[in-house]
Order: structure tokens, then C-alpha cells, then sequence
């Protein structure tokens, strides 16, 4: 079914919508590939690589309590595979008896931190693959429903988009969340549409490979289900007519039951099936894993903050007790926040606030997509576009319920909110397209033009990449600087203080890789304790660390001598009076 009244295209009109999106595609992927060499590791990227390391390298599953371990093994797998002859005995380190991914990565680093970082270029390399696979797919089932003219402009709009391309190549698991979560509501639609056995084992294993990716994910169980039963009570598929209310339920709880189980099970199996089937006396009884948040809870984190103790202690949970864990830490800290405080317009909070993640969406997704959405709306209710609504209706409840959310660093856990804000905007620019068809092929090329012109513009710093609402870069700073400055542009700064010969740096840098990234580049940094450094030297303070920190900084120079990518600002500082006064008696000595 297409959207596009058409009539009879020549054969060069059917294929130039497929060549448009595939130029679109491989051009900004080309540009997104090209910064994984210029960037450095972001703050949390080693970490989730440490943890695909460990579980091919030891087959244990214990460090995927903080991320289930889908998204990280992918990204490790070929780091693991080319390095498996030189596998450093991770049981053996610091913070594997703990579970402590942190403590692991750190002493995998202090071993051999090049090694660690070449995994990690080929881990981005692996999630860049997962990105562009995701987006043909989508591309493929737009085409099937809507014709290829609206998925050229919906899909190749997200392929353009900077905050999907950001995450894209990073080695975590928020690009593959975005991945897993769309096309798991398309394959819930693709069940509803062929309500057969084979289709529901097919959106079981795609939900527990959601459920396996990010816990997040876990908001698809309800969603779906409330899906399941929208569509139960409505009836309009074939094999509802003329059934009875008893038949639909019946029905309804079967098909639940498979997808349940298939989804279980393939938790269950992503997870080694280790530490399963136990029951919630053992659950409490085990030792739990140490982290910031379960710290705070001296090993009671399960007693005090889930319902567990609370439960027959004989009660089985089909769960991984890793799985247990992980989703309870998570709802800990997303009702608490973020534990190093989060950033927005303009203060520094420790509390979210509602319209957090709707205002960041707002200011950083491209205004043509915005122009667009109304118009596509209108479209899709228009022609019962169930295929295009029913995933921007679970987008919007995706959204609504992560805006209760405290755990403020960042867009990155709203982007599944993108795919089908980018369809709906797509299908309003192909009707646009269609109504000048003579002029068709000329308008996708100069729209493409367009979109990699954007794409290019923001190619040094798709992470902090914001539209024209947002203002100058003190107004995008105003909004945003924790998600934004993420530790990736450490090389940047590297390359400008070898040019400019900034010697001796005071470092003031964010995670543990910031001082190994400028020693690789042979630039020695001095330490820092929040007081001015002694003598007349440089510093380079990450704007995440100012906004934070900002009693630390009161002492600084109006405005930097250098900015690198509106991130980290570099200071020149003049001697402090004291050193001034040593220094002039020095000379009059002389």
C-alpha cells in the first residue's frame, strides 16, 4: 500500500527513491566513520566494551547487571575475536570478584590501554554496521507499506539526523535501544497484520532481544500488550470476523503466552542461562554486585528499594539474577538521578524536571522534520496510516513515561522517539514531492544536497549538535552541556596544545581515559584539587567539569584562549601575586 497516489511510474521513477536513500545513507555513514578516528573514547564507551570483552573472554555473564549484555557483545565481538589470542585473565583483575565493571575497565586499561583502545575502534566500527543494517531494514519496511518515495524521505530523513548519527557509531547501547525499539513496534505491527504462530515466535525473539538490549526496553512488555488488546477488542483483521468475545480472549491470552515464554527464553539464553530459576529467598541472600548506587544501600539495595521482600521467599523468578538486579538498579536511579547532577538551562540540578528530554527533543531535531510532522499527522489520520500512528502512539508513551525520569545527562535515552517522528515528517515531504512528480528526481537530489549539507555542518560534533532554535553556542550551552560533553573531543584538544606548544597543561578532564588519550600523543598533564595551580601555566577544563564544579573555577580568567568544540576551554593563567612578587625579587637579586 502506498500513501503516494503515483499512477504508473517509468522503471526509473520506481528505482531513483532507492538511489536517493541509499546515497543519503552510505554519505552520511561515510562522514559518521570519518570522526571515529578524530574522536576519543567517550566517558562510558570502555566500560561497556570491557564488558562484551569479559563475557566472550569468560563466558560469565556477571558484569551485564548495568546493561544487559546484547549491544556490548556485539560491540566486542571483534575486538574478542582478533585479540583472543592475547586474552588478558580478567578473573584475575581488580573488580571481577566485586562485579565492578568500572574497576575492571580501569585495570584492563592500566594494562595494556592501547590494546583497549583499538578494540574500542572496532567496536565503533561494529556499531556503525548495526546502525546501517537497521536503517535498510527500516527502509525495506516502510517500502512494503507506503511505497519506496516515502521511505526514501522519512528514512533518509533520520539517516540525516546528527542526534541519531551520534550514537550510532558509539560503542553503548543507546543507538542499538533506538534500533531494537523500532523494530520491535514493526514487527508487533507485522504480527497484528499476519496473526499467525510463526509471526508471534518471530515478535517474541525480536521483544526479548529488545528486553536484552537496554532495560529500558522493558516499557515494550505493557505497550504491547496494550496493543495486543486494542486490536482484540476492535477486530478488524480477518480472523476476528464474526468471533465471539470468549474466542477473542482466548485468543489473546495464547498469543501472549508464546510471546511471553519466547521472550523469556531468549533473555534467559542472552544471559549464558546463568543465575536462573532462582527463587526470591536465594535472590536476596546473594551477594550483590558493587556500584555508585548500590553502595549507598550497604548490599540491601533489593530489600529496601523492589518488592521483593515482600514475595514468598519460595517464589521462582524466571528471570537471570543479573537481569533482577540490573532493572532494579536502574529504577533506583532513575527515580533519584543522576548521581554526579545533571545540567539544564542554566543550573545545576539534582532533580529532573518533566520537560527535559520534550525541550532537548525539541531544540536538536532538524526544524525541517518539525515543519513536517503537523502535515504528516494530518496525512496519516487522513488515510489510516495504523502502520505510521501506532508507533509514533508508543513513541509518545515511550516519552511520557522517561520524562518521569531523573536520570538527566543527555537526549540519548529519548532517541526512540526519532524513527517514527522521521516517518511521519517523511510521508508530509513526499506528498509535497509527488505533487511536482515531473520534478521529482531534481527535488530529491537537491533535498539529499540539503540533508548532507546539514549533516556535514554538524560532523565534528554530532553530540552537541543543536538547530537554530537553540541559538549561538552560549545559548546551546545554557540548554545543555552534560550530554554534550562527553569526553570525545580529549584528541582535539591534544592537537592543539602539540601546535600551540601549551606546556606544562594542568588537565582538568572527565573518566579515566583523558589523561592515557594525551599521553598517547606524548603530552604530559599535571594533577588538579580545586584551587588554583601554582606559577604561570595553561589549563584545560572540560565545560561539563565548569558547570558542575563551579566554585572550583573562581579564580579563572575571564574568557578562554582557546575552545575546543565548545567543550573544553583552555585557560592561559598570569602568576598568582605571590609568584609574581618571588619572581621580581629573583631578579633584583640577580
Amino acid at each position: 500500500m502506498s500513501l503516494i497516489p503515483s499512477g504508473r511510474p517509468s522503471r526509473t521513477t520506481r528505482l531513483f527513491p532507492h538511489f536517493a536513500f541509499a546515497v543519503c545513507l552510505l554519505t552520511s555513514l561515510a562522514i559518521t566513520g570519518a570522526g571515529i578516528s578524530r574522536q576519543s573514547p567517550t566517558v562510558d564507551e570502555p566500560t561497556h566494551l570491557v564488558r562484551g570483552l569479559s563475557l566472550w573472554w569468560t563466558g560469565d555473564t556477571r558484569m551485564s547487571y548495568a546493561h544487559p549484555p546484547l549491544a556490548n557483545a556485539i560491540a566486542a565481538l571483534p575486538g574478542a575475536l582478533r585479540d583472543r589470542g592475547e586474552r588478558p585473565a580478567f578473573e584475575k583483575m581488580n573488580g571481577w570478584k566485586q562485579a565492578s565493571p568500572g574497576h575492571l575497565t580501569i585495570a584492563y586499561a592500566n594494562r595494556n590501554y592501547e590494546q583497549l583502545r583499538s578494540e574500542w575502534v572496532l567496536g565503533r566500527w561494529a556499531m556503525l554496521a548495526m546502525s546501517a543494517a537497521f536503517l535498510v531494514y527500516l527502509h525495506v519496511w516502510v517500502t512494503r507499506r507506503f511505497g519506496a518515495l516515502v521511505a526514501a524521505c522519512g528514512v533518509g530523513l533520520l539517516a540525516m539526523t546528527p542526534s541519531f548519527l551520534a550514537h550510532a557509531s558509539l560503542v553503548t547501547t543507546d543507538g542499538p535501544m533506538v534500533a531494537m525499539f523500532t523494530i520491535t513496534v514493526c514487527e508487533l505491527i507485522g504480527f497484528i497484520e499476519q496473526r499467525t504462530r510463526a509471526r508471534a515466535l518471530r515478535f517474541g525473539l525480536v521483544l526479548g532481544a529488545a528486553l536484552l538490549t537496554k532495560f529500558s526496553a522493558a516499557v515494550l512488555v505493557p505497550l504491547a500488550l496494550l496493543v495486543l488488546v486494542a486490536d482484540a477488542v476492535v477486530g478488524r483483521g480477518a480472523r476476528w470476523r464474526g468471533a465471539s468475545a470468549r474466542r477473542r480472549v482466548m485468543a489473546l491470552v495464547a498469543d501472549f503466552a508464546v510471546i511471553s515464554v519466547v521472550a523469556c527464553f531468549t533473555v534467559n539464553a542472552g544471559y549464558g542461562f546463568q543465575r536462573i530459576g532462582w527463587t526470591v529467598e536465594r535472590i536476596l541472600a546473594a551477594p550483590e554486585p558493587q556500584n555508585n548506587i548500590s553502595n549507598d544501600y550497604d548490599d540491601d539495595l533489593l530489600e529496601k528499594k523492589t518488592p521483593l521482600a515482600k514475595m514468598p521467599g519460595a517464589l521462582v523468578v524466571p528471570l537471570p539474577y543479573s537481569y533482577v538486579f540490573g532493572i532494579s538498579t536502574i529504577k533506583v536511579q532513575t527515580s533519584g538521578g543522576h548521581p554526579l547532577r545533571s545540567y539544564f538551562l542554566g543550573e545545576i540540578r539534582n532533580e529532573g524536571v518533566p520537560y527535559y528530554f520534550p525541550l532537548l527533543l525539541l531544540l536538536k531535531v532538524p526544524l525541517v522534520a518539525w515543519l513536517a510532522l503537523v502535515p504528516g499527522v494530518w496525512l496519516a489520520v487522513r488515510q489510516r496510516a495504523y502502520a505510521l500512528l501506532v508507533p509514533a502512539a508508543l513513541a509518545l508513551c515511550f516519552l511520557g513515561l522517561i520524562m518521569r525520569s531523573g536520570l538527566h545527562i543527555g537526549v540519548r535515552h529519548a532517541l526512540p522517539v526519532l524513527p517514527p517522528l522521521m516517518l511521519l515528517a517523511g510521508l508530509a515531504i513526499a506528498r509535497v514531492l509527488d505533487a511536482t512528480r515531473r520534478f521529482r528526481p531534481l527535488a530529491l537530489a537537491a533535498a539529499g544536497v540539503a540533508g548532507l549539507i546539514m549533516v556535514d555542518r554538524a560532523s565534528a560534533d554530532f553530540l552537541g549538535d543543536f538547530n537554530a532554535l537553540a541559538g549561538d553556542s552560549e545559548g546551546q550551552r545554557r540548554v545543555s552541556v552534560i550530554g554534550e560533553d562527553w569526553g570525545q573531543d580529549v584528541a582535539a584538544l591534544g592537537l592543539l596544545v602539540k601546535a600551540e606548544g601549551l606546556t606544562p597543561l594542568h588537565f582538568v578532564g572527565i573518566g579515566h581515559t583523558g589523561n592515557r588519550e594525551l599521553a598517547r600523543l606524548g603530552i604530559q598533564t599535571k594533577g588538579y584539587k580545586c584551587r588554583r595551580p601554582e606559577g604561570a601555566q595553561w589549563i584545560a577544563i572540560h565545560d561539563s567539569k565548569l558547570v558542575r564544579q563551579p566554585g572550583c573555577f573562581k579564580w579563572l580568567p575571564a574568557e578562554p584562549r582557546w575552545t575546543v568544540n565548545n567543550h573544553i576551554r583552555v585557560y592561559e593563567l598570569p602568576p598568582a601575586p605571590d609568584d609574581a612578587r618571588t619572581a621580581r625579587r629573583g631578579i633584583a637579586t640577580n
